[in-house]
C-alpha cells in the first residue's frame, strides 16, 4: 500500500497500468514488423542491384561490341565504295568525274535505307 490511501490509488493505477502495458506491445509489434519490412526493402534493393550490375555488364559488352562492328562496317563499305569508283574511273572509261556521281548515288541509297531501317526499328 502506498501512503494514507494505498487502495483505492492500487486500483484506479490498475487499469492504467495494463492500458499502458498493452499500448506498449502495440507499439512494439508495429515496431518489428517496421523493422522486419525494412529489412525486406533492403534484401530487395540488394538483389536488384546484383541484376542491374549483371545486366549492364552485359549491356556494355554488347555496345562496345556494336560499336568495333560498326566501325568496320564504315570502313568495309568505304573500300567498297572506293573499288566502285577505281573501277569506273579507270576500268570501264567513265572518267573520274562520272564515276564519283555513281559511286555517290550508290553512297547515298545505302545510307538512304539504312536509315529507313532505323526508322521501322524505332517505331
Amino acid at each position: 500500500m502506498r501512503g494514507g490511501t494505498g487502495g483505492l490509488a492500487a486500483r484506479v493505477d490498475g487499469p492504467r497500468r495494463r492500458a499502458a502495458a498493452g499500448a506498449s506491445k502495440r507499439v512494439s509489434f508495429m515496431y518489428r514488423h517496421l523493422s522486419q519490412f525494412v529489412v525486406k526493402v533492403a534484401n530487395l534493393a540488394e538483389a536488384e542491384g546484383r541484376e542491374l550490375r549483371r545486366h549492364a555488364g552485359k549491356l556494355s559488352i554488347g555496345f562496345a561490341l556494336g560499336l568495333a562492328a560498326a566501325g568496320m562496317l564504315l570502313v568495309g563499305s568505304m573500300l567498297i565504295l572506293a573499288g566502285i569508283w577505281l573501277g569506273l574511273a579507270h576500268g570501264a572509261g567513265a572518267g573520274p568525274a562520272w564515276a564519283s556521281v555513281i559511286t555517290g548515288l550508290l553512297a547515298l541509297a545505302l545510307a538512304g535505307g539504312g536509315f529507313a531501317m532505323v526508322v521501322k526499328l524505332v517505331k
